[in-house]
């Protein structure tokens, strides 16, 4: 989570430098999430919260 944060903190940052306008950099942010997000195995985020509770 901290390096996705980290990520999107870097790549807004230039994509704003860059001139685009805030709406298009905070889209193209739900867009990166969303592709990861679905990217993201369901068995392994559950092996994981099982982990995280014990």
């Amino acid at each position: 989570a901290v390096a996705l944060s980290l990520l999107s903190l870097t790549l807004g940052s230039a994509l704003i430098a860059f001139g685009l306008p805030a709406t298009v950099v905070g889209f193209v942010g739900v867009v990166i999430a969303g592709a990861i997000g679905a990217f993201i195995d369901d068995k392994f985020v559950d092996e994981l919260n099982h982990k995280i509770i014990k």
